[in-house]
């Protein structure tokens, strides 16, 4: 637990660090429970709400280690609700904050870092490496720019659950790549690497897997030596859709239980 509220911040889940006047948070492992444990999940947002009034921070940078957002911690995460005697009536009927409505957490959550994202003030960079299923697909796509590592690919395996795709994926990625691609891809399991991504523009540029961490920091780094408020400005005007993105919000919460 903190002892201050500072933007450093380091757990055995996640860190948070500045350099220079980036803001750069790190996802190390746990991810799912990262969402789903309310003590660590605040600690994210505390760190993220920092970031939004530190006048020291220009930019949020959100980087992960190999493997966090991968389909085996997204297997263990659903095979956790299976142990926990989670099924499909279960999670339609019962609308109580416990084990057979975690799975409604997670998309909750999610749904609120997308709008913190979309109303931050600053530029919000994230940089990819390794597989990211797609809940985190979904979530990037709320940022200004993404960088992906050599060995990074998008993993669409809600299917494999059962489940839609969360993390306002339906909702960002006909924005990117048309309505037709965009059902094509989320109606069925499919992998996206880093070379396709960058050709469908779902990714910004493909940096080197070897020092991956530092060049995205440079990348931002360099963005920002521009004039900060010019660039907020230049933000917020591309940002259009708040209330459009509020409505999508709103449907899938109702839809979560039909």
């Amino acid at each position: 637990m903190r002892n201050q509220e500072t933007f450093e911040y380091e757990d055995e889940d996640f860190k948070s660090y500045q350099y220079e006047n980036i803001g750069v948070i790190k996802i190390k492992k746990n991810v799912f429970e990262i969402i789903t444990d309310l003590s660590e999940r605040n600690e994210l947002l505390t760190v993220f709400n920092i970031a939004a009034f530190d006048q020291n921070i220009d930019a949020l940078l959100f980087l992960n280690s190999p493997g966090c957002f991968s389909e085996e911690e997204y297997d263990n995460y659903m095979q956790e609700l299976l142990d926990h005697g989670v099924n499909e009536d279960q999670y339609k009927e019962s609308k109580n904050i416990g084990t057979a409505n975690l799975r409604a957490i997670k998309i909750n959550v999610l749904n609120t870092f997308v709008t913190k994202i979309m109303g931050f003030d600053k530029v919000v960079v994230v940089g990819f490496c390794g597989s990211i299923v797609t809940p985190f697909f979904g979530a990037s796509l709320a940022a200004d720019l993404r960088y992906g590592s050599e060995n990074m690919y998008f993993s669409l395996t809600h299917l494999k659950h059962g489940m839609h795709p969360s993390g306002a994926l339906p909702f960002f990625l006909p924005k990117y790549i048309g309505q037709a691609k965009a059902t094509e891809f989320l109606l069925k399991c499919s992998t996206i690497n880093a070379e396709e991504a960058f050709r469908l523009n779902l990714i910004t540029e493909i940096l080197p897997e070897n020092n991956f961490e530092n060049l995205c920091i440079q990348k931002v780094c360099d963005l920002t030596k521009s004039n900060s408020a010019i660039i907020n400005r230049t933000r917020r005007l591309l940002h259009n859709y708040g209330a459009e993105l509020e409505k999508y919000l709103e449907k899938e919460d109702r839809i979560i239980y039909i």
